[in-house]
């Protein structure tokens, strides 16, 4: 007997649909928790809605980001350039730009997260943000 005969019709197709959305995100290089540039895009997108609570989710680790002005980045690109399903470089460009008072500045930013899949879960490895962290320091 085959595993036909004990399915109906409808549990079938949900089958063929489970294993054709399992194959896909295998060739796509994706794993179940997502991909390296989906956490680095939720991760700044929680900075930028000034929500550093849900932006400490994404990395490995322990770390304390304080609370920023809203809006602060804009024009942000990532592009993962390297993943070997373990660990992953993704290059970070955009904008930061502040404005507080009578002070404006902007800066370019330019630079590569290291993401390692945690059991499945990607998120950001905590040294590699600190290029991010030198660019809001030094807002000019």
């Amino acid at each position: 007997m085959n595993i036909a005969s004990y399915c109906s019709v409808g549990s079938r197709r949900l089958l063929v649909g489970v294993l054709v959305t399992l194959l896909l995100a295998a060739l796509a290089g994706c794993t179940i928790g997502g991909s390296p540039e989906a956490t680095v895009s939720a991760f700044f997108s929680a900075i930028n809605a000034n929500n550093p609570e849900k932006a400490v989710d994404y990395v490995c680790g322990d770390i304390v980001i304080p609370q920023l002005p809203p809006n602060l980045l804009r024009n942000m690109n990532y592009k993962t350039l390297t993943n070997d399903g373990s660990t992953a470089r993704v290059q970070v460009t955009g904008e930061i730009r502040a404005t507080t008072g009578l002070f404006s500045g902007k800066k370019e930013l330019d630079f590569q997260l290291v993401v390692l899949n945690n059991g499945g879960r990607w998120c950001i490895q905590r040294d590699s943000l600190q290029e991010f962290l030198k660019a809001i320091v030094s807002i000019k």
